[in-house]
């Protein structure tokens, strides 16, 4: 393999960033627009309104901060790995929670995290490119 050539794994990677970015995308738009809906319920549903287009415009700022993620995976920036490594880690600490309902997402980010953080193609595409290049 080249010195610069993108791993397969990584590839899946940043593709699958890119997936989850457009549906937190179209999730935030239909809970803001759900939210903004609830607004004519009359009394009571003001604060459910503001609740819920808050929470899709998160879900909106998530999406955009994931598909600069999988765009930083593609491109070997070290900064995407680092982020997808500590969001991997949170990851398997929330899923600890619920241990059984969970052991899932523990197996998929643990995988992603050995895959990133200790594979020796992925470190050396990412470490070609330095951290900020």
């Amino acid at each position: 393999m080249a010195k610069n050539e993108r791993p397969i794994g990584v590839t899946i990677l940043a593709v699958l960033a890119w997936i989850g970015a457009v549906f937190a995308v179209i999730s935030g738009i239909t809970l803001a627009f759900n939210g903004s809906i609830m607004g004519f319920g009359g009394y009571g549903f003001g604060m459910m309104s503001g609740l819920g287009m808050v929470s899709g415009i998160i879900e909106i700022v998530f999406g955009i901060f994931a598909f600069f993620v999988g765009k930083g995976l593609w491109d070997g920036e070290n900064w995407a790995r680092v982020t997808a490594l500590v969001l991997c880690a949170l990851g398997i600490i929330a899923s600890l929670r619920s241990l059984i309902s969970s052991i899932v997402p523990i197996i998929i980010n643990g995988v992603i995290i050995w895959y990133l953080g200790f594979n020796a193609e992925a470190k050396r595409y990412f470490r070609a490119k330095g951290f900020f290049s």
